[in-house]
């Protein structure tokens, strides 16, 4: 009876804790759906200052969902001006703290929305070829991807153009060390399949200039097989190639 009435106590605490745990930031929900994003990022970062939550994702991930908000309002107050810039440094920190992906996988809606965003100025600036723009880009998205290979791949391609020579063989040397170990795209976001295409068109091109054609065949032949339907890649494939 003793043994039973033990068990069932262990239950009921380890229960009660788990739901105290689960409700720990319920204000912040409350004050979200509500759209009353300025109150969200200040009461979430009192919550981050706190000595039992500073390795807490969620408060982070709060103030970044808010911040991102507040950046598409068109109505910027004293003090949120750069709401964007903030979204993207409480997201980083977010996916630092994260350490079992729990946090991303309850948000993955707004991350890949926010993957997108970045995105689009990433390629709208590759157009533009505004490479240290776009170099800029990536390196705020690779803080925000499980991913970031891609990211990587095109901030050496950057540094290969600026004349860091040295600088873009290292990084170019580990993005090919972690594509050889990428099994498939499947689980990836739609945002780090193009970037990663676009990224290996960069590479390539870098290495056609530094007259090493068979590196940058070596490296379209690895990564050809998840772009089979793209009409672009495959057009660019081509290009560089022949």
């Amino acid at each position: 009876m003793k043994n039973t009435l033990y068990v069932f106590l262990c239950l009921f605490f380890s229960t009660f804790t788990f739901s105290q745990e689960d409700a720990k930031y319920d204000d912040l929900v409350i004050l979200f759906a509500d759209a009353k994003y300025e109150k969200v990022v200040v009461t979430a970062e009192k919550y981050s200052l706190k000595e039992e939550n500073k390795k807490d994702a969620e408060p982070y991930m709060w103030m970044a969902k808010a911040f991102y908000k507040i950046s598409l309002s068109g109505s910027i107050t004293e003090g949120f001006e750069n709401a964007y810039k903030d979204a993207s440094k409480s997201l980083a920190k977010a996916f630092k703290l994260d350490r079992d992906s729990t946090c991303f996988k309850e948000n993955d809606d707004f991350i890949y929305e926010f993957q997108a965003s970045i995105e689009e100025r990433l390629l709208n600036d590759l157009s533009a070829e505004d490479y240290k723009k776009a170099s800029g880009w990536a390196q705020q998205y690779a803080k925000v991807t499980l991913n970031p290979t891609g990211a990587n791949l095109l901030i050496a391609s950057v540094k290969f153009r600026s004349g860091d020579k040295t600088g873009a063989k290292v990084m170019l040397d580990k993005c090919d060390q972690e594509i050889n170990l990428i099994e498939n795209l499947a689980h990836w976001s739609d945002s780090d399949v193009s970037i990663f295409k676009h990224s290996v068109i960069q590479a390539a091109e870098c290495y056609v200039a530094a007259r090493q054609l068979e590196k940058a065949q070596a490296l379209l032949d690895k990564v050809k097989v998840w772009y089979l339907d793209d009409e672009e890649f495959n057009l660019r494939l081509k290009e560089i190639m022949n």
